[in-house]
This record gives C-alpha cells, sequence and structure tokens, in this order.
C-alpha cells in the first residue's frame, strides 16, 4: 500500500506541476497579446476608435499571412507573416469589425483591412 500512495502521490506532483507550467505559459501568451492590442488600438484613428464597441482589452489577436486583398499596404509585408488584431464594432455596422494589423516585431503598425 506505501508503494502504491509513493506512485499516486507523484503522479498527483506531476500534474499540479503541468497545470502551473500550462497556466503561466497561457499568462505569458495573454501579456503578449496586451502589448500587441494596445500598440494596434493606439495607432486607429479617433474616429476608427469610436466605432469600436468593447474594450480595446478584449480585440482578439492571430497571426495570419497577409494578403493583397486586405488592403493597401507595404508591399514588404505582403505575403509576410503579422499579427492580425480585431476589434469588435456594433453590430449594426455594414462594414464590420475592424481588423489592424501590426508586424510580429510589434514595432510597425501595417494599416487597418479594407472594410466591405
Amino acid at each position: 500500500m506505501s508503494k502504491l500512495w509513493k506512485v499516486i502521490s507523484v503522479c498527483a506532483l506531476f500534474i499540479i506541476l503541468l497545470v502551473i507550467s500550462v497556466n503561466a505559459i497561457s499568462a505569458n501568451n495573454n501579456d503578449d497579446y496586451s502589448s500587441i492590442k494596445k500598440f494596434a488600438w493606439e495607432s486607429l484613428s479617433v474616429d476608427q476608435q469610436n466605432e469600436v464597441t468593447e474594450d480595446w482589452k478584449e480585440a482578439t489577436v492571430k497571426k495570419t499571412k497577409l494578403e493583397k486583398k486586405y488592403g493597401l499596404f507595404d508591399e514588404k509585408y505582403i505575403n509576410k507573416k503579422v499579427y492580425a488584431v480585431t476589434f469588435k464594432v456594433d453590430g449594426n455596422s455594414l462594414l464590420g469589425d475592424i481588423t489592424a494589423y501590426v508586424s510580429l516585431n510589434k514595432k510597425t503598425f501595417i494599416g487597418v483591412a479594407n472594410r466591405e
């Protein structure tokens, strides 16, 4: 019985450490995305900011390949991986959400996608 208890204890400890590690990695990614969201938000025009209906901190961030069809951007970013930061706007807007593009080094605002 003592040997079984040791095995269970080691397994439980391993699971706890795994959960803590996963949470730490997730929190770190959220911090990284927070700075991207803030940079993109501050790069929007006042008119664009006024259209956003949720807190900028609630924006979604994903890595994507920037394509010409998204808008007019500096050619050096076309077909490159960038961050796409999407801010929600009023559901009644005919133009849809606002998506801003930021370079992966988080230092360059590339632009805003065309809205239809």
